[in-house]
Parts: structure tokens; C-alpha cells; sequence
């Protein structure tokens, strides 16, 4: 887990979870996710077995180039992908457990982007099978062209459990803006601060 968006995120959703495998749809609240909002997704099973898109943030979207409530979830990836998030996508269902995938953005011109997509299982009328809560974080800040990716591959995907992530750094805090970062110590920021 390298992205401040997926550290946070995942954070986010284990202090949901308390002591429970997972925790329930309702409990997400959109203003708690803040800037990260944009790079949600909220996964629903169809009544067909599909996993498509239920809700999409705003970074998400643009970078298809158009709103993808809807979509099955397997159009946004290459073809040789759909075995691999079939596979991620039980394991979070069924397992009840995270997961997370390095992926790569195919945009024009032969380029690409890496980035990550963690899905989390959520509790839906009692079961794990309806609902998915995922972020897809872009390894860079530069702004990509909307419209510009043609669909995701998946390079590696692993589960998270406690043992895999006992050592996660925590991530950076999201501070006021023009706040200064002194220094690092451990898991812990020292700010500038003044008298008052």
C-alpha cells in the first residue's frame, strides 16, 4: 500500500469495522472520506451476478470521460484482467476480506499510469455479496486528460489481513492548508506551531 489515498481510506474503513469482518453500508459517511472522495467507488452485485458500478467519484469518471454508474465493473478493465478481478472480487465477497491490486491506467499514445485499487467488503441487508467499497489512487498528481484511459490491466493483487498489514505506515495527515511539516519522527508529525 504506497498511496496516501489508499492508506487513508483503508484506515477509514477499519475503525469502521470495530470488531466485525466488516463494516455495514450505512456507516460510510461521504464527509469523513473528504478530498478522497473523488477516487470512491461503490460496487453493487446486479441481479444477474455482475458487479457494476454504483456510485463513481469525480476523479474516477473523468478519467473514462463520463459518468460510469452502471457499468459492470469487468468493462473497465482489459480482457486478459477479468480472470484476476473475478478472483479479487470473491475474495472480498466471500472471504470477507480486503484486497489489493497494483494496476496499471492504459491511456493513448501507449501510455500508462500506475496506480491501486483496494476493495473492501461491506455489509448490505446481511450479507457481503451485494456491496463493495473501493478507491482507485493514481501514482501521480499530474492531471490526465479526461477521457484518455481505455481500461485498467492488473499487474499483482494480494488479501489483506492483519498479519500483511501490521506494518503499514500510517498515512500522512491531511493538515490545514499552509500548515508546515517540521519533521517526521516515527509515526508521528511535528508541526510549526507559535504562541498564542
Amino acid at each position: 500500500m504506497r498511496h496516501n489515498a489508499t492508506k487513508h481510506v483503508f484506515t477509514y474503513w477499519r475503525r469502521l469495522c470495530g470488531k466485525a469482518t466488516a463494516p455495514a453500508r450505512q456507516a460510510l459517511n461521504p464527509v469523513d472520506l473528504g478530498r478522497h472522495l473523488a477516487d470512491i467507488l461503490l460496487l453493487e452485485r446486479a441481479a444477474d451476478g455482475t458487479v457494476v458500478v454504483r456510485i463513481a467519484g469525480s476523479r474516477v469518471c473523468a478519467l473514462f470521460g463520463r459518468e460510469l454508474r452502471g457499468v459492470p465493473l469487468a468493462d473497465l478493465f482489459i480482457p486478459l484482467a477479468t480472470d484476476d478481478l473475478a478472483e479479487m472480487l470473491s475474495t472480498v465477497t466471500t472471504d470477507c476480506l480486503p484486497v489489493i491490486g497494483g494496476i496499471s491506467a492504459l491511456l493513448g499514445g501507449r501510455l500508462t499510469v500506475e496506480a491501486e485499487l483496494l476493495l473492501m467488503p461491506l455489509v448490505h441487508n446481511g450479507s457481503t455479496e451485494e456491496r463493495i467499497f473501493a478507491v482507485l489512487s493514481l501514482s501521480t498528481e499530474e492531471r490526465i486528460a479526461e477521457g484518455s484511459c481505455y481500461g485498467f490491466d492488473i499487474l499483482t493483487f494480494r488479501v489483506l489481513t492483519d498479519e500483511t498489514t501490521r506494518f503499514l505506515h500510517p498515512a500522512d495527515p491531511i493538515l490545514p492548508f499552509g500548515t508546515r511539516v517540521r519533521e517526521r519522527r516515527g509515526h508521528l508529525t511535528v508541526l510549526d506551531g507559535g504562541r498564542s
